[in-house]
């Protein structure tokens, strides 16, 4: 495998990159006990134990440090090394465990053995260390005259037990890179931060260069901390950290693009054109190049750089790179595919291109159902995706877009949808349209589709993307039949009569009730001698009751004729006059504008010429409500007979005439009839003899942002789309829910949440919130997309039920999403997927403000937004991902800001 070549004068130039010298999680430093005897110490003993966290290398480093990922790869790198399975991560580095580790980071420690050199007495370090001192002398990596003066100076310590500071470690630097010219030439100047003379002023030159090298900066804007100490666990970090940007090579180490991963495998390519295959154990560290937590497996990126330390063909240790996928899209139609060579031609605009492929090569449909190369078909419209870290390209992945599917499977019914099912198979749910003449069976037996039920697990074939033959192995759910006998006095136990024999079943917690013609019914809706149709859970509970021999007839704008108290009988008149005899029980359910009565309560107001809507089963009134207004889908108005039509949930019609009604339409001024549409959502307000519409109001749910919430006063101010802000009461006919319609408190609602509002004409009666996420692209795949928030967690979006992708105002195809954009992702209000591309603004660092917490950047114009404020969550790293300090920027650096609803997230250092 290849080998990057490595020489002494990359030591620290990686070690002190940027800002890790300011302190805080910065250094990093191969080992040492730190005593000056002569024995070997944690830098003269290897730790060998291998294991799935740098806690099992090291007792003292927990699970889960915060310098897990880097003492782990440094420790197997053998940079670092403990004693007595101890790292000692909090301990300060010393001088001579400096040296010790600039010597092993740049891959020196063969000439260690043949370094001689006589040290005056006053220049004491432990034996172990003497020979790398020597060659840290000869290398010019110390300078001889200086530290001999220093130790003579002080020999109350060891020169080698002194512990190293910042500024020692910036001179190290700077002798390392060879740019002693550079140090001298600025040597008589002071550097730039307020703790300067805290420096030995022999330092200055050294603190200078590296400054304008843009190796090291300060703690902070205005301090350089000069004499600040340095422990093991920041020294680890700094060398692990330097090398993305100053690679070099290790025993075991390797680095290439990884082109295969299975569970107990993964796959370099590497640039001399070997793929070599690695086994991967449960011990086996796996990190990402932008986290510090140990991750997994499935959070690698096929076609992305990585690096890999083995040991006997085995992956102890794995770092996904970057977050750069190596392949490019082209989209074509199938020529022709030969299968003994590995070649496809593709047919791209007008002309052919060859495209060739290996065993390795995936291929699926465009809701993710993987292929065979067998289900290609000439014709096809495919979507290729073609490596580019190959010396010859090769397709990895194959989507086809446009070909019908043969195959056959098997899995588990999760859905059925009028002429479409919808299977999940083991790693993907598709959902299938189903051809008219489907041959079904259940358990070998005849079976049609009514008889399946989701949860079924079923062996399926496709013919040209029609399910053409079902055959049920196993179901998912049971289905009872019997008569209504009675509830248990906890509504936990439901018994029916079956074959004149009674029977008894456990209530699932959320059982569903249907009955024809309620709206929501309950338990308590349930009649003697209901018909019943029972669907039992695999634990037999359950889970749905269907009322299967009565249907309850609603009579819509009925008009009360009489009602007898003594016996409950109302008498009404349909909307055609024709009278209806009904019986009042306490099981009839009365509602008077959406409070709940007895019947005794609402005898009073059954009185003549009274219009209600009622419905009824046999004679018996189930339901009872008194009219003030209709809601339902608007049908249509006719302007001869000045009337309109709407249909009610339960799909009756009421048609009622107008009497000059106003219209609520929000977003409209003055709107009349005529801006109605067939289908809106309306609500008729009537007039005082319940006979006429006179006010209707127009339904409509727009997406908007709560601007601020007032908990004292229950009110809550919102902004549309346009900047407009509203403010509304939320009492008890309002309604606030979570993402998935739970009803939540006010309290639970904040500024800068998107939310879903409900509007019946201008007034807002109900909100609920949107799920968003903004974060960065780390896989783009047929059919989803995987985003990364800003705190970290992954989150799939699946695009099959539509979507729409938008990039500097307009729409673009999905085509145009990469791996690295920065999103936000939601759905609107027709629960279709947004994606909208965060470009970011390209801007140029000034200063930071540390006491403001405030970036400046420069400005091209008066007008020029300049000042952002650094929040808490504010992402800083660099290009490549790599985590920064704020301390790490330089004026004229550029930078790309990534901002949502102005809050600023993400710096990203070009």
């Amino acid at each position: 495998m290849p080998h990057s070549t490595s020489h002494w004068k990359k030591l620290l130039i990686s070690t002190l990159i940027c800002s890790m010298l300011t302190g805080g999680a910065a250094f990093a430093e191969t080992a040492g006990t730190g005593a000056a005897s002569g024995a070997a110490g944690t830098e003269g003993s290897a730790n060998t134990a291998v294991g799935g966290s740098v806690s099992m290398l090291f007792s003292d480093v927990a699970a889960g440090h915060w310098a897990e990922k880097h003492i782990s790869k440094l420790s197997l790198q053998g940079i670092v090394k403990g004693n007595n399975g101890k790292f000692r991560p909090s301990d300060n580095v010393t001088q001579q465990e400096a040296v010790v580790m600039a010597i092993r980071f740049l891959g020196l420690e063969n000439e260690v053995a043949a370094a001689v050199m006589s040290f005056p007495d006053s220049f004491r370090v432990g034996n172990y260390y003497t020979s790398y001192t020597a060659l840290a002398f000869q290398k010019g990596l110390l300078e001889q005259e200086a530290e001999m003066k220093a130790a003579a100076a002080d020999t109350s310590v060891d020169w080698g037990s002194k512990p190293a500071t910042r500024e020692w470690i910036t001179k190290l630097v700077v002798r390392a890179i060879g740019e002693q010219e550079k140090a001298a030439a600025l040597s008589t100047s002071v550097p730039a931060f307020h703790d300067a003379a805290l420096a030995d002023s022999s330092y200055n030159g050294y603190i200078n260069a590296a400054v304008s090298l843009g190796l090291v900066n300060g703690v902070s804007a205005n301090r350089f901390d000069p004499k600040g100490l340095v422990n093991r666990a920041m020294m680890a970090t700094l060398l692990s950290r330097a090398e993305a940007k100053y690679p070099v090579n290790y025993e075991g180490q390797a680095q290439g693009v990884i082109s295969a991963i299975s569970d107990n495998q993964i796959t370099l390519y590497y640039a001399d054109g070997q793929t070599v295959t690695y086994a991967i154990t449960p011990s086996t560290m796996i990190f990402r190049f932008d986290s510090e937590k140990a991750s997994t497996l499935g959070s690698l990126n096929a076609y992305t750089n990585a690096m890999v330390i083995t040991e006997n063909g085995t992956a102890r240790y794995i770092e996904q790179l970057d977050a750069n996928v190596l392949v490019e899209t082209v989209t074509g139609t199938i020529g022709s595919i030969d299968l003994a060579s590995g070649e496809l031609w593709l047919k791209v605009g007008s002309g052919y291109q060859s495209f060739k492929y290996d065993g390795n090569l995936v291929i699926a449909n465009s809701s993710g159902a993987p292929l065979a190369l067998t289900d290609l078909q000439e014709g096809s419209t495919v979507e290729v995706l073609r490596d580019k870290f190959r010396t010859t390209p090769l397709v990895v992945k194959i989507i086809v877009k446009g070909a019908p599917v043969s195959r056959a499977g098997s899995g588990t019914i999760t859905q059925i949808q009028a002429g479409k099912i919808t299977i999940q198979e083991t790693e993907s749910s598709v959902t299938w349209n189903v051809s008219s003449s489907v041959a079904v069976t259940r358990n070998g037996r005849p079976a049609s589709l009514g008889e399946i039920t989701a949860g079924d697990k079923a062996v399926f074939e496709i013919q040209n993307d029609l399910v053409t033959k079902l055959d049920v192995t196993a179901t998912g759910s049971q289905k009872l039949t019997g008569s209504f006998n009675d509830i248990s006095a906890d509504g936990k136990t439901i018994t029916y009569i079956v074959n004149g024999r009674p029977e008894a079943k456990f209530i699932a917690a959320s059982a569903k009730i249907i009955i024809d013609g309620i709206t929501n019914p309950g338990i308590t809706d349930l009649a003697k001698d209901d018909e019943l149709e029972l669907t039992l859970n695999a634990d037999g509970q359950v889970t749905q009751i269907k009322v299967i021999n009565r249907e309850v007839v609603m009579l819509n704008n009925a008009t009360i004729l009489s009602y007898v108290p003594e016996s409950k009988v109302l008498t009404v008149a349909d909307s055609s006059g024709k009278p209806h005899a009904l019986s009042l029980s306490s099981k009839t359910r009365i509602d008077f504008n959406g409070t709940a009565m007895a019947v005794e309560a609402a005898g009073s107001m059954l009185v003549k010429g009274r219009k209600v809507s009622v419905g009824y089963s046999d004679s018996n009134a189930i339901i009872l409500k008194f009219v003030f207004q209709y809601s339902g889908k608007l049908s249509g108005i006719n302007s001869l007979t000045n009337q309109i039509t709407i249909r009610m949930s339960d799909d009756s019609a009421v048609t009622l005439p107008l009497e000059s009604p106003t219209v609520e339409l929000l977003g409209k001024t003055n709107p009349v009839l005529a801006d109605l549409k067939t289908g809106d959502s309306v609500t008729l307000l009537l007039n005082a003899t319940q006979d006429k519409v006179v006010l209707i109001k127009v339904g409509q749910v727009v997406q908007q942002t709560v601007s601020s919430v007032d908990i004292a006063a229950n009110k809550v101010k919102l902004t549309s789309a346009e900047g407009q802000t509203s403010e509304w009461s939320t009492g008890s006919a309002f309604t606030i829910s979570d993402e998935n319609g739970k009803a939540i408190a006010l309290n639970q609602l904040a500024a800068g949440q998107v939310v879903n509002v409900t509007y019946e004409g201008r007034t807002a009666v109900a909100i609920k919130k949107v799920a968003v996420t903004a974060g960065q692209l780390v896989a783009v795949d047929a059919g989803k997309v995987t985003v990364k928030d800003y705190t970290g967690q992954t989150v799939v979006y699946q695009m099959d039920n539509g979507y729409q992708v938008m990039k500097n105002g307009a729409s673009v195809t999905a085509g145009t999403l990469a791996v690295g954009d920065r999103v936000e992702i939601r759905k609107n209000t027709n629960d279709q997927l947004i994606i909208t591309v965060n470009p970011g603004l390209v801007k140029t660092y000034w200063k930071y403000d540390a006491a403001a917490k405030t970036l400046y950047t420069t400005r091209s114009a008066v007008a020029d937004r300049y000042m952002y404020t650094i929040l808490p969550e504010t992402v800083i790293q660099s290009a490549d991902g790599a985590k920064l300090d704020i301390q790490n920027l330089k004026n004229g650096d550029k930078i790309t800001l990534y901002l949502y609803q102005d809050k600023l997230l993400e710096v990203v250092k070009q």
